[in-house]
């Protein structure tokens, strides 16, 4: 099994919201992870402009919410949640609108987002767009 991106969110012991995201990839190894104020930012360690699409937004946080996933797609959530629509759509909306990654392992796009009472996870392949809503509890974790 690849694993390529992934991330788990969840609630550590003392009931914080907490975010993990693990960044692999066969082709391009040459990325880094980098904290910017509220935002954590999958960027090139090389200057390659032509993989400039690499570079994406991983996590982004603020009092009342985190947005965690693997690509673009964190910007058109993040977008939604602004405009008012509701969590869960804001990530169906999201995902859908950013279209499934086309590669030849059929790479998920996966978010989370946490609004301070749900978290929500959802996924999309060129088959399936899957979406649900949990509610987290202290010490247990959910993966994509």
């Amino acid at each position: 099994m690849y694993v390529g991106r992934t991330f788990v969110v969840g609630k550590n012991s003392e009931g914080n919201i907490t975010a993990a995201y693990l960044l692999y990839s066969r082709s391009y190894k040459n990325r880094i992870i980098k904290k910017e104020n509220n935002v954590f930012k999958v960027r090139l360690t090389k200057g390659d402009d032509e993989k400039k699409l690499l570079e994406y937004n991983c996590i982004k946080f603020s009092d009342t919410q985190l947005i965690v996933g693997n690509g673009v797609h964190v910007e058109n959530v993040e977008k939604n949640l602004k405009n008012g629509e509701n969590t869960f759509n804001s990530v169906c909306y999201g995902l859908i609108e950013t279209g499934p990654i086309n590669d030849e392992y059929d790479s998920a796009r996966i978010v989370a987002v946490f609004d301070g009472e749900n978290l929500v996870l959802g996924s999309l392949i060129k088959s399936k767009l899957h979406v649900k809503t949990v509610k987290p509890h202290i010490s247990v974790f959910y993966y994509l």
